[in-house]
């Protein structure tokens, strides 16, 4: 379920005159302190509570390195803004302090719309993130679909959210090497290199380019595209699909026209779902490997399209019971 989805009741006590929890973080390094937002006056009557809630990051000196406001939006606690200093940047300190209000709150806190681009980006992983080190599949986010359409804004939320974790990344692309796009793998580490750094990117005024991109952590699969996709295209129900799927696994072929060699009919194996279209128009499984699909079970799944390239990573997944988590708001 999406987190916009949640409507969690809120702890009203975070809001009243008085209320006032810490936490030390990193060690004891950094110190959060939650307390009501600013008190609105009122010249005759005595005001109890605010309709903001404040949590701020302070360094053992007591230096305020950090914040984040929230207010009530209906019957949620939305945030505001999101500032951390940049020399506190990348220790985990934002997210601790939106972990925090969750635990003060009982608020599964969606994200806002008043929040910077910046903050969007970084936001929309917050609440996903059991930790930084989460394994992610990342697919097609790259120049020729990221500035098709409507897909730019989302594609640059991906990147910066994919930069922002520690753990190991698989990336499939579209690129040059097989013929299915004008991208080459250059081309696509240029465009995250850039859209981290800033460049063709409108960031607001108290924004700062994130780290560059280590590389060390993807690694990248020219994937090319289609394989399930004229079964897709098609409208053959998904189930079939993975059943063929398994059934050339089992058979060790790479084609689904290549059933005839290893003496299985495939208007059999498909059965009372049999078109004629099955005989010509293939499906191929030899884009990938399952045992490297493996080794990311569990992982989140961002990218694109939906309904096209990543749904088809996400098939070949589901065929193999390999366990992910689709981001909605990291999709196109």
């Amino acid at each position: 379920m999406r987190f916009s989805e949640l409507t969690d009741d809120v702890n009203q006590e975070i809001f009243r005159v008085g209320f006032e929890k810490s936490k030390p973080i990193l060690g004891g390094k950094v110190v959060l302190m939650a307390t009501p937002g600013m008190i609105p006056y009122h010249p005759t009557k005595k005001i109890t509570s605010s309709d903001q809630f404040r949590i701020t990051a302070k360094d053992k000196d007591g230096t305020q390195i950090g914040w984040v406001n929230f207010e009530m939006i209906g019957n949620e606690l939305e945030a505001i803004d999101v500032v951390v200093d940049p020399s506190y940047r990348r220790q985990g300190i934002a997210s601790e302090m939106y972990r925090f209000a969750k635990e003060l709150s009982g608020s599964s806190l969606p994200p806002s719309g008043k929040l910077t681009k910046h903050g969007r980006a970084f936001r929309g992983g917050l609440d996903l993130t059991e930790g930084l080190a989460h394994p992610i599949i990342c697919v097609d986010v790259q120049p020729e679909y990221a500035y098709y359409g409507n897909n730019e804004p989302v594609c640059r939320d991906i990147v910066r959210f994919v930069n922002k974790q520690t753990g190991p990344v698989l990336m499939f692309v579209n690129a040059e090497d097989q013929g299915m796009s004008g991208d080459t793998v250059t081309d696509i580490q240029m465009f995250w290199e850039d859209t981290i750094r800033g460049e063709d990117f409108n960031y607001e005024a108290d924004e700062v380019p994130e780290d560059d991109v280590n590389w060390n952590r993807f690694t990248i699969v020219d994937k090319g595209f289609g394989y399930f996709r004229a079964w897709m295209d098609l409208e053959a129900n998904e189930s079939l699909i993975i059943r063929v799927i398994r059934a050339m696994y089992q058979a060790k072929i790479n084609d689904s026209r290549e059933f005839e060699d290893v003496g299985i009919e495939l208007p059999e194996l498909v059965g009372e779902e049999w078109q004629e279209w099955m005989k010509d128009d293939p499906l191929i499984i030899n884009w990938t490997s399952v045992a490297q699909l493996r080794k990311f079970s569990g992982a989140y799944i961002v990218g694109g399209g939906k309904n096209e390239c990543l749904r088809e990573v996400e098939l070949l997944m589901n065929a193999f019971n390999i366990k992910y988590k689709r981001i909605e708001s990291l999709v196109y």
